[in-house]
């Protein structure tokens, strides 16, 4: 087949390969006999993996929630993307049967996860969603961009991601969820936006790289240890003059960073039982 070409199986007539297994086999997701799998093979012969929608969109997917291949002994075959890979905001799907055009829109749980290849990663802007842990260990990511559609960076999404230097959030992000940047140890510039209300638990979690970060003025809410483990961070910049509901400290160093807070907001912070924790609040 041409590297061109992209391929479409039904995704009933994998299962006839797993004729004595019932829909609980594939980790009990009724969608995988109902929804057509689509695999794009790029002209370096790595290959991404999208599910059918059946509304004219798809979702960038991972093979061992809905398995690409089933061996002899029903278990699903792990293909892995290599290297660098673009997803395409589009692309038509030629078939005697499935002939249309689909609009990549979201990055399915788990999408990339524990995959020590990719290096980079190009995202079209018609994604809006990221599934939980969406690229979680990817061990080897330099590069990323996050489109401008997406609003909650959920739980797990960028854990591990240890080679990552820097993550920029786009101006439409409400909310980053527990653990979502949780041991990416290289990041030393993580830009967060205005707009930004809620940060969960231990985000930030093992980031030792970085030394300063400001939280925006919508910030209300911050989840226990959210900084747990950022050794070098030293300057925390909060733009909210009323000080964010705590649930828990925000770390294990937050008494050696200095907290720096708007001009005739400091005594309210300082009455405050866990900002208090900081030995230097200034106003700026």
């Amino acid at each position: 087949m041409n590297k061109k070409t992209f391929m479409i199986q039904a995704v009933l007539s994998a299962c006839c390969i797993i004729t004595s297994c019932s829909s609980d086999t594939v980790n009990g997701d009724k969608e995988y006999f109902t929804r057509r799998q689509i695999t794009y093979v790029q002209e370096d012969e790595s290959k991404i993996f999208f599910f059918d929608n059946e509304d004219g969109t798809t979702k960038v997917t991972y093979d061992h929630k809905y398995p690409i291949q089933i061996n002899g002994d029903n278990q699903a075959k792990l293909t892995t993307y290599v290297g660098t890979v673009t997803i395409p905001k589009t692309f038509v799907v030629e078939g005697k049967t499935y002939g249309k055009s689909y609009r990549v829109t979201s990055v399915d749980e788990m999408a990339f996860a524990n995959n020590t290849t990719l290096t980079k990663l190009t995202l079209p802007e018609s994604i809006t969603a990221f599934g939980k842990g969406a690229f979680t260990n990817c061990s080897a990511l330099t590069d990323i961009n996050i489109p401008a559609a997406i609003q909650d960076i959920p739980s797990a999404c960028f854990a591990q991601c240890k080679k990552m230097a820097a993550f920029t959030m786009p101006e439409q992000v409400k909310t980053i969820g527990n653990l979502a940047f949780a041991n990416c140890a290289n990041a030393n510039k993580i830009e967060l936006n205005e707009g930004i209300t809620t940060i969960g638990e231990r985000a930030f979690l093992g980031c030792s790289s970085i030394k300063e970060i400001t939280l925006p003025s919508t910030v209300c809410k911050i989840g226990g240890n959210a900084f747990y483990r950022a050794s070098k961070l030293t300057k925390i910049h909060c733009k909210a003059t009323t000080p964010p509901a705590l649930s828990d400290s925000l770390g294990d160093y937050i008494s050696k960073a200095t907290l720096f807070v708007p001009t005739g907001s400091k005594s309210a912070y300082e009455a405050d039982k866990l900002w208090s924790k900081f030995n230097t609040i200034e106003e700026e």
